[in-house]
C-alpha cells in the first residue's frame, strides 16, 4: 500500500500563496489599485512625477517614433517594393505617436490609463516597431546589394530601422518596468 504523509500549512505558506495570489489579481487588474472602488471616495486627485522612468520613456518613444518617420519618408523612396512595405511602417509610426501622446496626455492630466491596456499597447508596440525595423533593413538591403555607394536615402533608411530596433527595445524596457510595478505593488 502507499503511505500517504498529509501535511500541515504553515501561517508562512499561506501568506505566500495569498500574496502571490494578489501579485496575479495586481497583473490582471484592470486598475492600478486592487482597491481603488473602496478609495475613490476618499482619494485626493492623482499626482504624477515627470521625472520617473515611465514617464522620461514615454517622452523618448514619442520622439524616435517623430524621428522614424522623418526618416523613413525621405529612406523609402530609394524603394520600388510593394505597397505593404512602404505602408507598414508609416501605419506603426504613426498610430504609435497617436498612441504614446495620448499615454502622455494621461499623465499630465492625471487620468492615468489602467495598466492592462498600457501594457496591451507596449507589447504590440513593441512588436510591430521591430518588424518595421526588419523590414526597413529588408528594403535597404535590397538596394544596398544593387548599388554598392550609400546616398542619402539609403543612409536615412539604416539610421531609420536602427532607431526603430532601439524604439522597440524602449517598449520593451517599458513592458518589463510595467510588469515589475504591477508585480511588485508600486504604486
Amino acid at each position: 500500500m502507499a503511505e500517504v504523509t498529509i501535511t500541515q500549512s504553515t501561517g508562512e505558506d499561506d501568506q505566500l500563496n495569498r500574496s502571490n495570489r494578489e501579485a496575479l489579481l495586481r497583473f490582471f487588474s484592470v486598475d492600478s489599485n486592487i482597491n481603488m472602488a473602496c478609495n475613490i471616495s476618499t482619494s485626493s486627485p492623482p499626482t504624477y512625477n515627470f521625472y520617473s522612468k515611465d514617464f522620461v520613456l514615454k517622452i523618448t518613444q514619442l520622439a524616435t517614433g517623430i524621428i522614424c518617420v522623418a526618416f523613413y519618408t525621405k529612406g523609402v523612396t530609394i524603394s520600388a517594393e510593394t505597397l505593404p512595405y512602404v505602408c507598414f511602417p508609416h501605419v506603426v509610426f504613426g498610430s504609435y505617436i497617436i498612441i504614446t501622446s495620448v499615454i502622455i496626455m494621461s499623465y499630465i492630466f492625471g487620468q492615468i490609463m489602467p495598466d492592462v491596456v498600457t501594457r496591451a499597447f507596449l507589447s504590440i508596440g513593441m512588436i510591430l516597431y521591430f518588424i518595421s525595423a526588419t523590414i526597413s533593413i529588408t528594403v535597404w538591403s535590397s538596394k544596398k546589394s544593387l548599388t554598392p555607394d550609400m546616398d542619402i536615402p539609403q543612409a536615412l533608411l539604416l539610421a531609420q530601422a536602427i532607431l526603430s530596433y532601439a524604439n522597440s527595445l524602449l517598449y520593451g524596457l517599458d513592458l518589463f518596468f510595467n510588469i515589475k510595478k504591477a508585480v511588485n505593488f508600486e504604486v
